[in-house]
């Protein structure tokens, strides 16, 4: 605006220059006019308005570019760029590399973690695992690159390409994504278990460094399964799962609550189960009532060892052949063992919920023929709490506690279930900006191993001393009324908090970060 502004009055004052005396003389008021606005007007405008670079303006974050059906892609990175702890995981990981490659630490890769000298054949492999380390993380690398254009902010309309990502994953598995496959979930499932799989490599690499504290992978948790007799309150074995991504049935049913959907993937009730405990109950309990009648020494000896197992197996425990064999056949007067039956409660509990929790809604149905897209109306909240328990042993699942999630991201699929659109709701986060030169600055970082770094740095952001008193920053007040962006691969646009919310019938991938740890 000042530089029209000025160029058009520097050309009226050319004219007027240029002109014929006797036109110069009839307007000689008019140039005195236009020499006091040429002078004054940029000041009066600054006055006004304020100066250029002070002022804010409309700002908006960096779209992605889709080749052609790759909106499965961008989606899928847009939702992991709007997740502070995993933009803080990047930045950590990053930050182990810059250690690694100072020359300080080639030293330690010469003593094993007690201290000690190592054999020249160790060094010699850590010499060549050091040659590797470009190699081990390259989707990490990758990713930091591109994450780090997506969360900046900028007044004008930015558009990039994801293939640093795309060539990486294609480099690692040697064959090219197809953009037919088309579908989220998948494609955010490959992405982190690489990502898994480098940070095991990396941790691998770094066994002999023990002053290198590596990031811990936020998507990891880990669940249990087990059941539980409802007539003997006793548990089986447990087993345990790692897992990056919650997989949910979506109910055939107009509208369900998410939380209720948790609910009933964490439990299941199963009929006609042949409990263990249940069925040497039963034997014990009727030999009693028997008083023992006719059974032999080595009968004896089995119920005796079936007294202890009342008491100390599981409903599902591997006994001895012998007494096995015996609970299966067991057959007196109109006991038979194998019409003992109980019902039991199959349980998927949480023991270790991961820091970033990536929920699936499954909206695949099949009716025999075809696969449909189910339009279930999935209520989801901002905040949502989950129970963890701990190990599953000793016949208890305790709860541990209550962990808090706040939403982040949210993936929305529209259309059928072989073709359609993902689109992608983003949370800005705090947006800040100088008060005084209206420069962009970037939010704290999330530093999930050094709360004292991420500490220093949300105290600078909040006031800083430049020399001439504490510098001030303030938030942009639309990020409050439109805390999300919705972004279409390259086309974004504000949201607000019920327009996310109200996507129930289209909403296919929730990401959540915890709160309280």
């Amino acid at each position: 605006m000042y530089s029209s502004y000025h160029n058009y009055n520097k050309s009226a004052l050319n004219d007027l220059i240029n002109s014929p005396a006797s036109l110069a003389k009839k307007v000689s008021c008019g140039l005195i006019i236009g020499l006091s606005l040429y002078i004054i007007a940029p000041n009066l405008n600054a006055l006004i308005f304020g100066k250029p670079k002070q002022r804010i303006g409309k700002y908006t974050t960096v779209g992605l570019i889709n080749n052609g059906n790759d909106c499965f892609i961008t989606s899928s990175l847009q939702s992991l760029a709007g997740i502070p702890r995993f933009v803080g995981y990047l930045k950590g990981i990053n930050s182990i590399l810059r250690e690694l490659n100072k020359s300080d630490l080639k030293s330690k890769l010469s003593r094993n973690e007690e201290g000690e000298s190592l054999t020249i054949g160790e060094i010699t492999d850590a010499s060549r695992r050091g040659n590797q380390l470009s190699s081990l993380i390259l989707l990490h690398e990758s990713l930091l690159s591109l994450v780090s254009d997506l969360v900046s902010i900028s007044e004008n309309k930015k558009t990039i390409s994801p293939k640093i990502v795309v060539k990486t994953l294609e480099s690692i598995f040697k064959s090219k994504i197809s953009s037919q496959q088309n579908d989220a979930h998948e494609f955010t499932l490959v992405l982190l278990q690489t990502l898994q799989e480098e940070h095991s490599k990396l941790v691998d690499y770094t066994k002999y460094m023990p002053d290198l504290n590596i990031p811990k992978f936020p998507f990891q948790g880990r669940t249990s399964k087990f059941l539980s007799c409802l007539q003997c309150n006793r548990l089986s074995k447990p087993s345990y799962q790692e897992s990056f991504i919650r997989e949910l049935m979506v109910p055939q049913r107009s509208s369900e609550k998410l939380m209720k959907i948790l609910a009933n993937d964490e439990t299941e009730i199963i009929e006609g189960y042949s409990c263990l405990i249940c069925q040497i109950r039963a034997i014990l309990n009727h030999e009693k009532y028997r008083t023992f009648k006719n059974c032999s020494q080595d009968e004896l000896t089995i119920l005796d060892a079936l007294k202890n197992y009342a008491n100390d197996a599981s409903i599902n425990e591997d006994l001895p052949i012998e007494v096995e064999q015996y609970i299966k056949h067991y057959a007196k007067d109109k006991l038979h063992t194998s019409n003992v039956k109980s019902k039991v409660i199959k349980k998927d509990v949480a023991v270790q919920l991961p820091e970033i929790l990536v929920i699936h809604l499954s909206r695949s149905t099949f009716n025999g023929m075809t696969y449909t897209r189910n339009p279930c109306n999935v209520e989801f909240k901002e905040t949502i709490k989950l129970a963890e328990y701990t190990s599953i042993e000793n016949e208890t699942s305790a709860e541990y506690g209550q962990i808090e999630y706040d939403l982040k991201s949210v993936v929305k699929h529209t259309g059928s279930h072989s073709r359609g659109h993902y689109v992608c709701y983003r949370s800005k986060g705090d947006i800040l900006f100088d008060s005084e030169d209206g420069s962009y600055v970037e939010s704290a970082p999330i530093s999930i191993d050094n709360d004292v770094e991420a500490k220093n740095h949300n105290q600078a952001i909040t006031s800083m001393n430049n020399g001439y008193g504490k510098r001030r920053y303030k938030k942009v007040k639309s990020a409050l009324k439109y805390p999300y962006w919705q972004i279409s691969d390259a086309n974004i646009k504000e949201s607000k908090t019920s327009t996310v919310l109200n996507e129930q019938k289209y909403a296919y991938m929730l990401y959540y970060e915890r709160v309280n740890k």
